[in-house]
C-alpha cells in the first residue's frame, strides 16, 4: 500500500531508513525467504518489484538478515527508463530476480540490533 500511496520521493526516503534486524530464533534460510515473498507476489494484485522487496528487507530482518533494497536502471539503452528493485544480502540478490542488466542507483540497508 505504501507504494501506492505516497508520493516516490516519501517511498524512496522511507525504504533508505535502515531497519533492525531481529536476531533468528528459528533460523531460516535466505533464499527460502526469497521464494515465499515470489509466491505471494504472485497472489497479490498490483505487486511489482519494489513491494516485493519491502515486504522481503523486512521478512529477512525478522529471520536475523540484513538486507539492502537496491533500486536501479537498466544499462541497456533501449530500455531507457526500464526499472527494477531487489533485495541483497551479504552482497548477493535474493529478491528481484536476474539484476545483470540494472545498474543500482540507491540502497537501503538495514541495521544489526545486539
Amino acid at each position: 500500500m505504501m507504494v501506492r500511496m505516497l508520493p516516490p520521493a516519501l517511498v524512496l526516503k522511507k525504504i533508505s531508513n535502515p531497519i533492525a534486524v531481529r536476531p533468528a530464533r528459528d533460523r531460516q534460510d535466505a533464499k527460502r525467504i526469497a521464494w515465499a515473498i515470489s509466491i505471494a507476489g504472485q497472489y497479490i494484485p498490483g505487486s511489482k518489484c519494489l513491494a516485493q522487496a519491502i515486504a522481503g528487507r523486512s521478512l529477512l530482518a525478522r529471520y536475523g538478515f540484513a538486507g539492502t533494497i537496491h533500486i536501479g536502471v537498466a544499462k541497456n539503452p533501449t530500455h531507457w527508463l526500464s526499472a527494477h528493485a531487489w533485495v541483497e544480502v551479504e552482497g548477493q540478490a535474493v529478491i528481484g530476480g536476474d539484476i545483470t542488466s540494472y545498474a543500482p542507483l540507491i540502497g537501503a540497508r538495514q541495521e544489526s540490533r545486539p
